[in-house]
């Protein structure tokens, strides 16, 4: 059979079917698959799902890419351009393994009381990497946020509602900026 007439996808079982697409049947059946092959894979929602599933548990895309039965970063970058729901899916997986992150830094959090004050550097880095890994699976949650305070260059109007009429103060812009570059260093 030529490459047209069949494709590929994964079962439950992590094995790889070759299906026929005239008939529907099983060609051929294998737990190990070769590069060559690797490359006509066509998407299948199930090796999908199995490799969202293992990217929400913590492992890299890379790693998933480099397992017998799954296809390669070029395949997935495919399927990410071609498949809208794929692309979507692999955004939730991402957040989900940022979530395992901090659930991390939780978990361990009480183990950090009784340490040595010797200890506590290594498990600072071991918290900062944790933390940098949630942010860059999940850049909306966990990123840093830039907040920027423009005044157009002229005075700014407050209106403060104190309960009693005293009109509007004009304060110059320069006070706003110097109030908002306080609150920025506080946070």
């Amino acid at each position: 059979m030529s490459e047209r007439e069949t494709f590929y996808q994964m079962d439950g079982e992590g094995n790889i079917e070759e299906i026929c697409t005239t008939s529907g049947n099983i060609v051929a059946k294998t737990d190990m698959i070769s590069s060559t092959v690797r490359t006509a894979w066509k998407f299948s929602p199930v090796t999908a799902d199995v490799i969202c599933q293992k990217i929400a548990t913590g492992m890299t895309l890379s790693a998933i890419c480099r397992m017998d039965g799954f296809p390669g970063m070029g395949i997935i970058a495919r399927w990410r351009a071609e498949e809208e729901m794929f692309d979507e899916a692999l955004g939730y997986a991402e957040s989900a393994r940022a979530e395992r992150y901090v659930d991390k830094i939780v978990d361990s959090v009480d183990d950090t009381r009784g340490m040595d004050k010797d200890e506590l550097p290594a498990e600072k880095l071991y918290f900062d990497k944790l933390k940098y890994l949630a942010k860059v699976n999940d850049r909306k949650k966990y990123g840093e946020r830039d907040q920027k305070v423009t005044a157009g260059g002229g005075n700014v109007t407050i209106q403060l509602h104190t309960g009693i009429d005293r009109g509007m103060e004009q304060v110059p812009s320069e006070v706003i900026e110097v109030v908002a570059k306080q609150n920025n260093t506080e946070e």
